[in-house]
């Protein structure tokens, strides 16, 4: 597919009204997207498993038959990303997006962004998503939004790549995909992906986006003005001054509500050290290793009908809720101690022994609402 026939297509797809949603927005309240929570609670009946998917090479980019304008000196992207430093920051979005989410592992970043609704506790699923890949990696896509917004079981799911105008002077591509409903199985543009730095490729996708009428247009702004190279550092309310022996900081998760408000959660996941990043085509996340998540909010976007259940003992006076499973190379528990210095804490350990969970909370010190207390150095 050459550049005038991408442009041709995704012009005549902008102008198409959108199918109508088919997402359950009411069971995506709970916890909003709580991945590490479904993770370690698998025993409980929450599985998550990501596969990955290849950016689409320099071969599928070469299909424009012009020229890209050279690209600006940009500075390179690292081989690995640090879980307490926020490489990257939407530059720009559709006015509205006021609330955000910040996943960073050493294999990826994911931003997230959508409109403020409902009670303090809900976190609806994103409306715009950016997944960055480190350098010499596979772009990882399949943590973000949904595709589309209803699909139709009766297309192929396939998907093919076709060449983008540049963007910041390198290589882009558009993906597009024929399970859209709605479309009649034509091919239905769903995803930019592009060169962020030399050697480094992101992908944006939007879904639900109210007031977004051309879609191909707001993902080429998103990815114009997407903020990279940045050194701003993790802020947590905690320090973890004990974490069980053989596991290593894997990830960082921040919500952030409407700047200034009391509605945002913090999170911490710990995997074995040594573990080696997914691999890309086709690989999944291992459920089956050790783990721990520490996971922080304020009461005041606490759930009252949190997945887990109503308090069921106490802990140091707190109320609190525990749940254990047992396995066959360890215990799997939740323990999610309420109002303890205003803060509900959630601390999630899989194939660890058992009472692992107080020995961490026994070992955190909480420092407050007072975001200019709360500290780059969580650990020890």
């Amino acid at each position: 597919m050459g550049e005038h026939e991408a442009r041709s297509l995704i012009t005549t797809l902008a102008a198409e009204p959108q199918p109508p949603s088919t997402i359950d927005v009411e069971r995506a309240v709970r916890d909003g997207h709580r991945r590490r929570r479904r993770r370690l609670l698998m025993e409980c009946g929450a599985v998550v498993a990501a596969v990955a998917l290849v950016a689409g090479g320099v071969g599928l980019l070469g299909r424009s038959g012009g020229r890209s304008a050279p690209a600006p000196v940009a500075a390179p992207a690292p081989t690995r990303f640090d879980p307490l430093v926020r490489y990257a920051d939407f530059g720009w979005l559709p006015p509205g997006m006021s609330e955000r989410s910040v996943s960073v592992s050493s294999d990826g970043i994911v931003l997230e962004a959508r409109t403020p609704k409902g009670k303090p506790y809900e976190w609806f699923e994103s409306q715009v998503g950016v997944a960055l890949s480190p350098a010499g990696r596979n772009v990882d896509d399949e943590s973000l939004v949904p595709i589309s917004q209803g699909s139709d079981e009766n297309c192929p799911h396939d998907e093919q790549a076709g060449a983008a105008s540049a963007i910041q002077g390198r290589p882009a591509q558009w993906v597009f995909r024929s399970d859209v409903a709605g479309t009649h199985c034509r091919w239905t543009a769903t995803e930019l992906r592009w060169q962020y730095a030399p050697g480094a490729w992101a992908a944006a996708r939007i879904a639900r986006a109210p007031g977004v009428t051309d879609i191909p247009a707001t993902l080429v702004h998103i990815a114009e003005t997407l903020q990279v190279d940045r050194k701003e550092p993790v802020r947590m309310p905690f320090q973890a001054r004990y974490v069980p022996a053989g596991l290593r900081l894997a990830e960082s998760l921040s919500d952030q509500g409407v700047p200034g408000s009391k509605k945002w959660r913090v999170e911490l996941y710990f995997e074995p050290s040594g573990r080696k990043p997914s691999s890309g085509v086709g690989s999944q996340d291992d459920d089956s290793g050790p783990g721990v998540s520490i996971d922080v909010l304020p009461m005041s976007a606490s759930d009252p009908n949190d997945e887990t259940g109503p308090p069921n003992t106490t802990v140091d006076g707190h109320p609190a809720v525990r749940m254990r499973t047992k396995n066959g190379s360890g215990t799997d528990e939740v323990l999610r101690v309420l109002d303890v210095r205003g803060f509900e804490v959630s601390i999630m350990t899989s194939r660890l022994r058992k009472g692992e969970p107080e020995r961490i909370l026994r070992g955190l010190t909480l420092l407050g609402p007072d975001r200019t207390a709360w500290t780059t150095r969580p650990l020890g």
